[in-house]
């Protein structure tokens, strides 16, 4: 029943990068990872990673339209009927709709909330999975026609305030294609305003003219993404750790994954990640091609070839959750 719903780029990034992620952060917390996310209708994820996941909660998009619920339907159809050739349906539950609207609202559009989303009576909402992986086809944002603050950033937000004092890790995948206008360069220079080393202004600056007439958009998603989870996490208490990002090919796509492990401090302030800014913003970006994953051709000025490392070894040792 299994498909061929993936990329050779796909498999690689799935197998010899996010799993010893994984592999590291379930040998830390000495239990099964419970998982939420996009698996999509060929699982692949639970697949790969199955000996490291416990409960796993799948989310499979639903549209209002009409016309498209006959295909969403067979989509869902294989999905379990997969979970169940597989044997995962002891530890499994579908939510159906918007991934967004789900973290936002709670309850998917049948009324039924994620298993591992606590509400209680006098209590702030919270989550409790240590595996989220956010597998989108679309973009970081898409301004509404009103105005309105794109979805997915504010679901990305919400999400990690839920997620507080619980430590997770959170595989984002996004397409380079956005209606966000400027304001990813706005945001970059502004962060190069507020640091004092010259050289890592240089680096923000140069990122902050890249974009999509350059065909380039990718460079500067890679500088704006791990900044903005960092800043977010440690509103919320968390230190962000941030992996390189990692360009690559879909089908028809051009698409960033991103890796992040966030772990919880006792601070009731922001807190400070071990991993500094001058550290993210080093990062180099990373290219899956041909099943292939390597450093990119092209990285920021004054790159220094061996100033990360994106061995196997160092994936799976992670980092330290205290």
């Amino acid at each position: 029943m299994l498909g061929l719903a993936t990329t050779d780029n796909k498999v690689a990034i799935r197998r010899t990068w996010d799993k010893p992620i994984i592999n590291g952060f379930y040998q830390q917390i000495g239990r099964k990872l419970s998982y939420f996310g996009l698996p999509g209708p060929d699982i692949r994820d639970f697949i790969d990673w199955g000996e490291f996941l416990g409960w796993k909660t799948g989310v499979e998009f639903i549209s209002a339209r009409s016309q498209d619920q006959n295909e969403q339907k067979k989509k869902i159809n294989k999905l379990q009927t997969n979970i169940m050739l597989q044997g995962f349906n002891n530890e499994w539950e579908l939510r159906r709709g918007s991934l967004e609207d789900i973290v936002m609202e709670y309850t998917d559009i049948d009324g039924k909330k994620p298993a591992k989303l606590i509400l209680e009576p006098g209590r702030k909402p919270r989550m409790e999975y240590e595996l989220h992986n956010w597998d989108f086809q679309g973009g970081l944002g898409y301004r509404t026609k009103k105005g309105e603050e794109a979805k997915r950033i504010e679901a990305i937000k919400t999400c990690i305030a839920l997620q507080k004092n619980h430590a997770f890790i959170f595989f984002l995948t996004l397409n380079v294609r956005h209606t966000l206008g400027d304001e990813l360069m706005v945001y970059l220079e502004k962060q190069a305003d507020e640091l004092q080393s010259i050289e890592h202004k240089e680096i923000l600056h140069w990122y902050a003219q890249q974009g999509t007439k350059h065909g380039t958009e990718h460079l500067r998603l890679k500088a704006v993404v791990p900044l903005f989870i960092r800043k977010v996490s440690e509103v919320h208490s968390f230190d962000c750790y941030c992996y390189p990002p990692i360009y690559y090919e879909g089908w028809k796509e051009h698409l960033v994954h991103y890796a992040f492990i966030l772990s919880p401090k006792r601070t009731v302030l922001p807190s400070f990640s071990s991993q500094n800014i001058l550290q993210v913003i080093e990062l180099p970006i990373m290219h899956a091609k041909n099943g292939i994953i390597q450093l990119a051709d092209e990285q920021h000025p004054g790159f220094i070839l061996d100033s990360q490392d994106s061995s196997p070894e160092f994936l799976e040792k992670g980092v330290l959750l205290k």
